[in-house]
């Protein structure tokens, strides 16, 4: 997997995603998740089209986020399915999910810095095939797995 093209500014880190077309594309984002994630959702996207794919889509993304680690390779090809359906679903709504993969240093709550792969999911209208988003650069860690963003 190519590592999304990132610039900075300031204290943040401009990186950019790329679209979702399928619950495969989103592999990579459900193995960096598993460290963790920040998920975006676009205002925009609460009041599009079916007012509730947005929400399912999040709810199965982490149904599979729970299961994913413990699953077997064919119980994860039918987690990606559930991703298929909440993206077409999505699609429908005239939403879309863009992601990528950043890695970060976070201090935990106890014990030393550590550097891990931290996913960027954003659900929202844009339809472009990639789209801007800026990270923080240095985030501070959480014990529930849910980075702040």
């Amino acid at each position: 997997m190519s590592q999304p093209m990132t610039r900075t500014s300031g204290d943040f880190e401009i990186v950019t995603l790329r679209r979702a077309e399928r619950g495969a594309d989103l592999w990579p984002a459900i193995e960096a998740a598993q460290y963790g994630r920040i998920v975006q959702r676009d205002e925009a996207a609460e009041g599009v089209g079916d007012a509730a794919a947005p929400g399912a889509f999040v709810a199965a993304l982490a149904e599979v986020l729970e299961a994913w680690e413990s699953a077997a390779p064919e119980t994860q090809a039918a987690l990606i399915g559930k991703l298929d359906a909440g993206l077409a679903a999505l699609d429908d709504a005239g939403c879309r999910v863009h992601w990528g993969v950043v890695r970060r240093t976070v201090s935990a709550s106890a014990g030393a810095p550590v550097e891990i792969p931290i996913a960027i999911l954003r659900l929202g209208r844009c339809r472009d095939a990639a789209m801007e988003v800026a990270v923080p650069r240095t985030l501070a860690g959480a014990d529930d797995g849910e980075v702040p963003g």
